[in-house]
């Protein structure tokens, strides 16, 4: 994830275990209330996929959680990360 701290927009690198997979991240706060969710395709196989996640202007400056996971046929994995925003 960068940049972190953030200030408009963060972008995720993910990997995806196929073409296709869905790729779904949520921003929670300090005490996990979910503030914003996306949904994502995976356009390849592998690390190489980044995500441009936009960060509402209604998101105060603050710690965030960033929560994504992924979905295919034959493999499910989480991953959380610590999100910064300074405006």
């Amino acid at each position: 994830m960068f940049p972190n701290p953030a200030k408009n927009s963060v972008f995720v690198k993910y990997y995806a275990p196929e073409q296709g997979a869905a790729v779904i991240v949520g921003i929670y706060t300090a005490s996990y209330r979910l503030v914003g969710k996306y949904n994502f395709i995976a356009g390849t196989r592998g690390d190489g996929n980044i995500a441009e996640i936009p960060l509402e202007t209604r998101l105060a400056n603050g710690i965030y959680y960033l929560s994504y996971q992924y979905e295919s046929k034959n493999r499910k994995n989480h991953q959380t990360q610590v999100l910064v925003v300074l405006r």
